[in-house]
């Protein structure tokens, strides 16, 4: 399974629970231009360098609309969590504890849905 554009501790997290075809992309021209690689899941975190989070949800989902998203951000915040949702994402995150059980949960039903 590939999975593109996460941060350091779920790339971690990710590789430690078997998955390691990993890809960090912190910048959102890099994770759009890498999009040919295509990627089972990106990470998407709402604070995109060089990018808004939200858009490059939109771009991502009309151009690979079978890429799943999985869209992270750091406050609780309901419109956030709409428009993602609305826009295509597979689920959203509120980064901080249980992380790891968040993203293990997240890509086993991925998983689950591809298989």
């Amino acid at each position: 399974m590939k999975t593109h554009s996460v941060g350091y501790y779920t790339y971690q997290y990710l590789h430690n629970i078997g998955i390691k075809d990993i890809y960090m992309i912190g910048e959102a021209d890099k994770c759009i231009g890498n999009l040919y690689l295509h990627p089972h899941i990106v990470f998407l975190d709402h604070e995109t360098h060089k990018g808004n989070g939200l858009e490059i949800l939109e771009f991502i989902k009309r151009t690979y609309p079978e890429i799943y998203i999985v869209y992270m951000y750091g406050y609780e915040n309901e419109t956030i969590k709409n428009r993602a949702i609305k826009n295509g994402a597979f689920e959203c995150i509120v980064k901080g504890e249980n992380d790891n059980e968040k993203v293990k949960s997240i890509v086993q039903n991925i998983t689950r849905t591809i298989e």
